[in-house]
């Protein structure tokens, strides 16, 4: 018995796989691809210009700046930072995808901590 299963499993196996009928050319148009250019993830710098062109303060301002994606696929950044001379990073800030630059998710209350009143 176990012969003429050996022996059945070797004329099957020896058949090969099956010739696949090509695929039949489509119809459909091409797809057009609309290509936005590339903006390279924020980091100290890109955060500190955001800062100092929405909030209107020196560049030097800012500490030290890290930026962390807020989700795998987001265009958003999530940016811990620093002001003046203190070596931690006190505050965050969102940063969004603009037309060319990143800019502040939300300019108005993250300008508010420069604020000394």
């Amino acid at each position: 018995m176990r012969i003429l299963i050996a022996a059945a499993f070797a004329v099957v196996a020896a058949c090969g796989p099956a010739e696949a009928p090509a695929p039949a050319p489509s119809e459909a148009p091409p797809a057009e691809w609309t290509v936005t250019p590339d903006l390279s993830p924020p980091g100290e710098a890109e955060f500190r210009a955001a800062w100092a062109d929405q909030c209107g303060v020196p560049e030097s301002e800012v500490g030290s700046a890290l930026c962390k994606a807020s989700a795998l696929g987001s265009e958003e950044f999530s940016c811990d930072f620093a002001l003046g001379d203190d070596d931690y990073r006190r505050f965050s800030a969102d940063l969004t995808r603009g037309t060319d630059s990143w800019v502040l998710a939300d300019p108005e209350t993250a300008c508010t901590v420069a604020d000394p009143d």
